[in-house]
């Protein structure tokens, strides 16, 4: 077998390779990211731990071990497989093994629309995201990068939240070097405090609708990340939202985008505002 052990631990098949990567087959690259790259990963068909796992999966790689470390930690935390959230297989060596999302990530999905998705579709990731992140939430994590890019479809469309490389306990950062995120999504009190809590992925899923709706970038044209930053830190604003969506999709997105943290609802709440609630037949569709 390689070297390799199989196990079974909360719900999931855990591949122990003591070292060994000789089990599987690396396929085509599926993204790149400042941690490393995904790619496709094929288990060999005659090695036993082929028969514990799916014959598609994404292999993460990691440029740094602690990256690594962290990100299987907070998987591990998941007890449960969650619909809505991507499924770990195990790691070893370098690199993590994932649920293979055939449908690829949000992102992909929003550009290729060119100009924004339908509210019936708008609606759709909404419901599976919420579902995420109230799971998240109950554990005490804040994913704190949550972004198209991060939310994978699978080939039925069902969206699952990936890259925990992020995940922190909630809680406080002072440090103003330790702040996590990516600028276009990170909430006011993130940038000028340092708070991380339930309500700053909130603000990112907020800020994702957004662009799901128009296609573009959440605070225009801004050249870098850092004049995003002064540009929140300085200004009492927040993102533009459309008047031509509809009542209920202003007003989920008024929820979510409210500049004090405190006004802002939690998953829980948002899975019951009138825009995840309502039905094809309201949209004439």
């Amino acid at each position: 077998m390689n070297g390799s052990t199989i196990a079974k631990m909360n719900g999931s098949t855990i591949a122990k390779m003591n070292g060994s990567d000789q089990w599987w087959k690396r396929g085509r690259v599926l993204g790149m990211g400042g941690y490393g790259a995904v790619y496709e990963a094929r288990p060999l068909p005659d090695d036993p731990i082929s028969f514990n796992l799916p014959p598609l999966m994404a292999a993460k790689s990691f440029f740094s071990k602690d990256s690594l470390d962290r990100e299987k930690h907070v998987l591990s935390i998941f007890k449960d497989d969650h619909p809505n959230i991507i499924g770990y297989y195990g790691c070893s060596d370098y690199n993590i093994f994932l649920e293979y999302a055939s449908g690829g990530d949000l992102y992909a999905k929003i550009k290729k629309t060119w100009g924004g998705l339908s509210e019936k579709e708008v609606i759709e990731y909404v419901k599976g995201i919420l579902l995420g992140l109230k799971y998240i939430h109950k554990l005490g994590l804040v994913h704190c990068d949550i972004k198209p890019e991060n939310i994978l479809l699978t080939g039925d469309g069902v969206p699952k939240i990936a890259d925990f490389g992020l995940v922190r306990r909630a809680g406080v950062i002072r440090e103003i070097d330790a702040r996590r995120g990516t600028p276009e999504y990170m909430a006011p009190e993130v940038i000028t405090h340092g708070v991380y809590n339930w309500w700053c992925d909130i603000w990112a899923l907020g800020c994702t609708v957004l662009k799901m709706f128009t296609g573009q970038n959440v605070w225009g044209g801004f050249p870098s990340n850092k004049d995003i930053k002064n540009f929140i830190a300085k200004h009492d604003v927040v993102p533009v939202i459309p008047n031509s969506l509809s009542f209920e999709a202003i007003d989920f997105l008024q929820r979510c985008l409210a500049r004090d943290f405190r006004s802002r609802w939690n998953a829980e709440s948002l899975l019951q505002h009138p825009f995840v609630l309502r039905k094809s037949k309201e949209l004439n569709l």
